[in-house]
């Protein structure tokens, strides 16, 4: 069954983000649950790199259960979308919500160009799912 596979470790993509002597992928599931709240993981582009990195395919059964959830998180009906504006916050927590951003172009007329900033906020414990190393 294609669900029960994405809650089996896929090979992801470490973004550089390992010591010198650690693998540059890791194994995760694209879905864990502890018995109490279900955490998703959903990156395909970091997926597909890290069987590169780990010089494997990945597997017929993970190819179709990923092409699948591209397919619902694609769809206009599972989504929103919505403008922040100069000076707002958004804050979302990724092991709960799927999220993307559209493509940005600063306005040519604009004095100063578009300034993003990005934070990374965990509770407690290692950045990856159940505790685990990211």
């Amino acid at each position: 069954d294609l669900i029960e596979r994405l809650y089996r470790p896929f090979f992801w993509d470490r973004q550089a983000e390992h010591g010198p002597d650690d693998a540059p992928y890791s194994p995760h599931p694209v879905f864990a649950y502890d018995g109490e709240q279900l955490s998703v993981r959903y990156y395909d582009d970091y997926i597909h790199k890290g069987y590169v990195l780990a010089g494997e395919e990945l597997d017929a059964q993970g190819e179709d259960a990923l092409e699948a959830l591209q397919h619902i998180v694609n769809d206009p009906a599972h989504s929103i979308e919505f403008r922040i504006d100069r000076g707002q916050l958004q804050f979302i927590n990724n092991r709960q919500f799927a999220h993307a951003r559209t493509k940005f172009s600063d306005d040519p007329g604009a004095s100063m160009p578009r300034h993003l900033i990005r934070c990374w906020y965990r509770n407690e414990g290692l950045p990856g799912l159940e505790g685990q190393p990211a």
